[in-house]
């Protein structure tokens, strides 16, 4: 799996992923996050099981946004990415929980990251485009 590190200060690992390390296959070869294409499920879901697994993330309590290109930015909730599921309408996530992972798919557009480095932990993904 190739991943681009941020080295952000504080509490947090930021990683953004490619393509490369997953399973699925044809038109979403091999890295696809996004359950919303024809692309099998359980390949989707083993993707990010696996993109989870590679950053220490927890599959279970990770959540991610689907992306509307608008500017609303939601708190994460806890909700699992393995399961089928309806996530925030958003296209930005922002934790103060430590060790919450936050997904965000992007093609076109930019995944940006933002953090706080003193006081308490806050780090915000943004699907930026």
């Amino acid at each position: 799996m190739k991943l681009f590190e941020w080295e952000a200060p504080g509490p947090y690992r930021v990683a953004f992923s490619t393509r490369l390390g997953g399973v699925s296959e044809g038109p979403y070869a091999s890295l696809n996050l996004g359950a919303k294409t024809d692309d099998d499920y359980d390949r989707v879901s083993e993707n990010r099981g696996r993109l989870c697994a590679e950053t220490g993330g927890d599959a279970t309590t990770a959540t991610m946004g689907f992306q509307v290109h608008g500017s609303n930015v939601r708190k994460a909730k806890p909700k699992g990415v393995l399961a089928p599921a309806e996530f925030e309408q958003c296209d930005g996530l922002w934790s103060d929980r430590p060790g919450q992972a936050m997904l965000l798919v992007t093609a076109d557009c930019a995944p940006v990251a933002l953090c706080r480095s003193e006081g308490g932990p806050r780090l915000a993904l943004l699907h930026v485009g």
